[in-house]
């Protein structure tokens, strides 16, 4: 708890902005709209706020200064397609929602700050990733390419004429299935049948010992 203490009050003595996330990565869709998110415990007012793509040199991706957005060097791919979550940004958000993203827009993005009583030293808050990809094709669609690869694979050379075809690989493990099936079914029947007959010459061979003891018993114990 010391420890704990004596770390909030170094951080509020330096009024130093402390950044919620970092190094995070997000996952988008082209045409989808997408979050940038950055955001500060301190409240104390944002003078500036700098978001950078790190691959497009002095170019910003969004540049708030002076109470406003300053597009003066705003790479000319985000002109209209990115603005603050938040143009007052209170509670310290100072994320930016960028819409309709591509492919050309991956990379990782910078928030940068600067906040009044830090003596005007821009602050990196948080670097994110993003990467856009398209979506896989629906599985639907995967199994009619697949399809139409076995007909046009099937040619004189190919695996149609030759019984070896997808139709042919299910009847082959038919027919191999059957036999398999069969074998079971004869095991298990002579298995049985063998028990039985075991069982039914044990217990003839146990008969005759047993009657041949009655008569032994008779001579051992006369009656009187």
């Amino acid at each position: 708890m010391a420890a704990l203490s004596w770390l909030l009050a170094l951080l509020l003595c330096l009024g130093s902005s402390m950044f919620l996330s970092a190094d995070q990565l997000i996952r988008a869709e082209p045409g989808q709209t997408v979050l940038l998110p950055c955001g500060l415990y301190s409240r104390n007012p944002v003078l500036v706020a700098e978001w950078s793509r790190t691959d497009l040199g002095s170019d910003y991706v969004l540049l708030y200064r002076d109470e406003q957005i300053d597009p003066s060097n705003q790479h000319p791919s985000f002109m209209n397609r990115v603005d603050l979550k938040d143009r007052n940004m209170e509670d310290g958000d100072v994320s930016v929602v960028l819409k309709d993203v591509g492919t050309e827009d991956k990379g990782t993005y910078e928030c940068r700050v600067v906040q009044s009583g830090t003596g005007g030293s821009m602050e990196l808050i948080t670097s994110i990733y993003l990467d856009v990809e398209a979506p896989p094709p629906p599985a639907g669609n995967q199994d009619e390419q697949k399809d139409g690869e076995g007909e046009d694979g099937g040619g004189e050379d190919g695996g149609g004429e030759d019984g070896r075809g997808k139709d042919g690989g299910d009847d082959m493990g038919l027919i191999v299935g059957i036999p398999v099936y069969l074998i079971i079914i004869i095991t298990v029947s002579v298995g049985f049948l063998l028990y039985k007959k075991r069982k039914y010459l044990f217990k003839k061979n146990r008969r005759p010992s047993e009657t041949e003891d009655q008569p032994l018993n008779a001579e051992n114990h006369p009656e009187d």
